[in-house]
């Protein structure tokens, strides 16, 4: 039997980057993350031991759960949004330059990230970004180990196709 803190420390680092990764924003990821944690609790109390692996697939089930709710809300949001965006950058110092071009490919990198359709993206993050494997994406997803093959290999095309997008200024 464990406490609250010994899984909360186990998982944090983990469950807040798969969040981070879905949302782009570290308030939204902060919140869901301790959703996540508050849902597991409620519904599994100290049932699992912060070294049982079903604790983690747990976890990332939840935040995985969240995270869509998360996209369909900010879908409706960053529609209204666009609908009264003007935003204009300029810079003058090369340096200033320099940064502003890192910090606008991590920022295309995100949003290229963000348009891949959820069931590709949760498969794409947990190998690329977690190091998961694919037995354990496929546990996680409820899919054979092939299927979870095939989701990874379309997000990398569709990631790459939203990259060339949004730098050439095309997204949708």
């Amino acid at each position: 039997m464990t406490d609250f803190s010994e899984v909360y420390d186990a998982n944090f680092e983990l469950i807040m980057r798969i969040a981070y990764r879905f949302t782009g924003d570290l308030e939204a990821a902060e919140d869901l993350c301790q959703d996540t944690f508050i849902k597991y609790f409620e519904k599994f109390g100290n049932k699992h031991s912060n070294k049982n692996e079903k604790s983690v697939f747990y976890l990332i089930k939840i935040v995985k759960n969240l995270s869509i709710n998360y996209e369909k809300r900010r879908k409706i949001e960053y529609r209204v949004f666009n609908q009264y965006k003007n935003e204009s950058l300029s810079y003058d110092n090369e340096s200033g330059l320099s940064d502003l071009v890192k910090k606008e490919q991590i920022s295309d990198i995100q949003k290229a990230l963000l348009l891949i359709p959820y069931k590709y993206r949760l498969p794409l993050i947990l190998k690329e970004y977690e190091q998961l494997s694919y037995i354990e994406i496929s546990k996680i997803i409820n899919s054979s180990v092939s299927n979870v093959k095939i989701l990874i290999h379309r997000a990398k095309n569709i990631f790459k196709e939203k990259l060339k997008e949004i730098e050439h200024g095309h997204t949708a």
